[in-house]
């Protein structure tokens, strides 16, 4: 749900800035369950109850509007500080009050049914959150560039459940895989995301689960790409996807060469090769090749049915954490996965 019933459109806005009320006719409620502000209609007389008499009439007013003022800016978007890109949070119809934090264009009118951008659904790391995840790399900057809509949706206290891992997700049972075709339903639905172009991408155990979820939904996507993820799941690959693995050689918290996690949570990890040689064999590859350029050696599946690319790259001396233009600029992981699906060549967001 984009807003909750009553939240009051700023006039001529397109986005989703939000106000009380233009005389305060309504008494401020915040829901704490769904995190949605919202107001209600109220008669004079009714009004008058929740006010103090020993008070100015104007200074409870002005107290009142200051409140809610605050309560509806912090309800109704996220400041990522990227230009051009706005965040703003959606409760997913049907599954008890999760979230998922939507990072669009500024002028993107979800409203005009003739103006649908490329989805990417992009998951967090295990006791990572949503917010984290659109915040730690160049990914709002991505949206602006080329012009996409992309979802951070949160997962069952931090977690993903990919299968064989990881946290309260996989001990509870948690099925991600329905939770994430609720997502995607609702960005279509809701925000005019392009049904036929719904890409996946996740960090650790966010790219764990896009293994499973690319494994159990063969059609719904369009290309999948992990970072220091591996595939738990006893899902047998049979998608015909384009799919970018990257890794780091250093990784000891899901290492490439498998073998027990320096996160005793995350256990014996799968072999990330044998992983990716999973997904190639799903899309009927044959074979591979292998080279090495400025650090990184790069193995892609050859002859894969409709000429798909299944792809692994193993980065010289990268480790676990997220490779940003700051944190290690010889390989920026957004961009090499954003040319990898082929939305680097979208026009940017300002001259669409």
């Amino acid at each position: 749900m984009r807003s909750r019933p009553g939240c009051v459109r700023l006039p001529g806005s397109t986005g989703g800035g939000c106000i009380v009320g233009y005389d305060l006719r309504c008494i401020v409620d915040f829901d704490l369950r769904s995190e949605g502000f919202y107001c209600e209609p109220v008669s004079f007389a009714e009004r008058s109850k929740f006010r103090r008499p020993e008070r100015p009439r104007r200074m409870v007013a002005a107290l009142v509007f200051g409140v809610a003022m605050i309560l509806v800016l912090g309800a109704c978007g996220v400041n990522l500080g990227v230009d051009g890109a706005r965040a703003d949070w959606s409760t997913i119809d049907g599954q008890n009050g999760r979230k998922a934090l939507v990072v669009s264009p500024e002028d993107h009118d979800p409203d005009l049914a003739d103006k649908k951008l490329p989805l990417v659904v992009n998951l967090h790391g295990l006791n990572g959150t949503a917010e984290e995840m659109a915040t730690m790399a160049e990914w709002p900057e991505a949206v602006v560039d080329h012009n996409l809509l992309m979802v951070f949706p949160e997962g069952v206290e931090k977690s993903w459940n990919a299968g064989g891992c990881c946290g309260e997700a996989e001990t509870s049972g948690t099925d991600d895989v329905v939770f994430l075709d609720a997502v995607i339903k609702q960005m279509v639905s809701e925000y005019q995301a392009d049904p036929e172009q719904v890409y996946m991408t996740g960090y650790s155990n966010g790219g764990m689960m896009t293994y499973r979820y690319n494994c159990e939904r063969p059609d719904q996507l369009v290309g999948a790409a992990s970072y220091a993820g591996t595939d738990y799941s006893d899902c047998t690959p049979d998608a015909t996807v384009p799919f970018f693995q990257i890794s780091g050689s250093e990784d000891t918290i899901v290492p490439p060469l498998g073998g027990q996690s320096a996160v005793p949570d995350v256990g014996n990890v799968p072999s990330v090769p044998s992983s990716i040689e999973g997904v190639a064999g799903g899309a009927g590859c044959q074979g591979e090749t292998g080279e090495e350029d400025t650090g990184v050696v790069h193995v892609v599946a050859d002859d894969c049915r409709d000429d798909v690319t299944v792809q692994y790259d193993l980065v010289n001396g990268l480790d676990h954490h997220y490779p940003t233009t700051a944190s290690f600029p010889t390989y920026v992981a957004v961009w090499h996965i954003v040319d990898f699906w082929g939305l680097s060549n979208r026009p940017s967001a300002e001259s669409s």
